[in-house]
C-alpha cells in the first residue's frame, strides 16, 4: 500500500477553502487514488458511488482546473504532484520511476532546460548538487 504525505496547512489555504465540502473530498480522493507520478484514472461511476455525489466532468475542471487536468480521455494528472513529493530526493528510484512514467504518457514534470541537466546527470549515474539546488 502506497503512502502519501499531505501538506499539514492544506485546510488553510485559500484555494481549498473556498471549495465546497463535496469538492474538497473530490480533491482528496484523487489524491490518495492516483499513483506515484500523480496519475490516475477519471471514473466518475465510481467515483460517485464511493463519495456519494453525482459530480459532473465539465464542473469538476472547473472547481479543480488548477490543480488537476485530463491529459487523455479519463486521465488526470495532479498538477503539483511531483513538485511537492520528489523536490527534495531527485535521487530516488521511485522519482526516476515516476519521471519514465509522465515521459511514457508524454507529460513534463520540469522545464525543458532542467529535464536535460537531470536526464545528463542520470546518465552518468548520479544527480548533481547543481540539480537538486534548482
Amino acid at each position: 500500500m502506497a503512502k502519501k504525505q499531505v501538506e499539514s496547512t492544506l485546510f488553510e489555504e485559500v484555494w481549498f477553502m473556498d471549495l465546497d465540502l463535496e469538492y474538497k473530498m473530490l480533491m482528496l480522493y484523487f489524491f490518495i487514488t492516483c499513483d506515484h507520478a500523480g496519475l490516475g484514472n477519471l471514473n466518475f461511476k465510481m467515483i460517485n458511488m464511493v463519495l456519494g455525489h453525482e459530480y459532473d466532468k465539465e464542473n469538476v475542471f472547473i472547481f479543480l482546473g488548477d490543480h488537476i487536468d485530463e491529459y487523455k480521455p479519463n486521465k488526470y494528472r495532479l498538477k503539483k504532484y511531483m513538485k511537492f513529493h520528489y523536490s527534495e530526493d531527485n535521487k530516488s528510484q521511485i522519482y526516476k520511476s515516476a519521471i519514465k512514467k509522465l515521459k511514457r504518457e508524454g507529460l513534463d514534470y520540469l522545464s525543458k532546460e532542467d529535464q536535460e541537466a537531470y536526464d545528463r546527470s542520470v546518465s552518468n549515474g548520479y544527480v548533481s548538487e547543481k540539480f537538486l539546488k534548482g
